[in-house]
Parts: structure tokens; C-alpha cells; sequence
């Protein structure tokens, strides 16, 4: 069971780091524009992947930051604890 919810809604403009308030054990993303990407990752090392237009992930991951970037697109995470 997923007792912990964290929502999170803004939009990127830059390379931005969000810290989580705890660990993760599921981590939804969604990019809300049409047609930009929102790119995305779970520590300085990795390479970006990128969600689409409207494209969502749903991901079973422990981590307590996730580094997104896009131009002016408006994005939401949910992540479950």
C-alpha cells in the first residue's frame, strides 16, 4: 500500500532539480503540452529522457530528486511513498 502523496504542478523554463519529501516508490509524470518536450531524469549522471506532447510515464523508482527540463512546459508529478 502507498500511504504518501506528493503533487507536483508548475511549468519548466529551465533545467530545474525538485527535491521529493521523502523516497519514492512510484513517480508518475506528466507533460501537459501539446507538443513541447519535457525532459527528465533521476540524478546529474544520466542522460534525459523525454516525454512527448501529452505523453505520460508511470515509473516504480526509489529517489529523492527528480531533474526536469523543457521550454515554458507545463508539467505534473505525483509521486507515492
Amino acid at each position: 500500500m502507498l500511504a504518501n502523496l506528493q503533487s507536483l504542478e508548475a511549468t519548466v523554463s529551465t533545467e530545474t532539480t525538485l527535491t521529493l519529501n521523502r523516497k519514492s516508490r512510484k513517480i508518475i509524470i506528466t507533460n501537459d503540452h501539446a507538443t513541447s518536450d519535457l525532459s527528465f531524469k533521476f540524478n546529474v549522471s544520466e542522460t534525459f529522457g523525454t516525454l512527448k506532447g501529452t505523453e505520460t510515464i508511470s515509473l516504480e523508482f526509489s529517489t529523492p530528486i527528480i531533474i526536469i527540463n523543457g521550454t515554458n512546459v507545463p508539467y505534473r508529478i505525483w509521486v507515492f511513498g
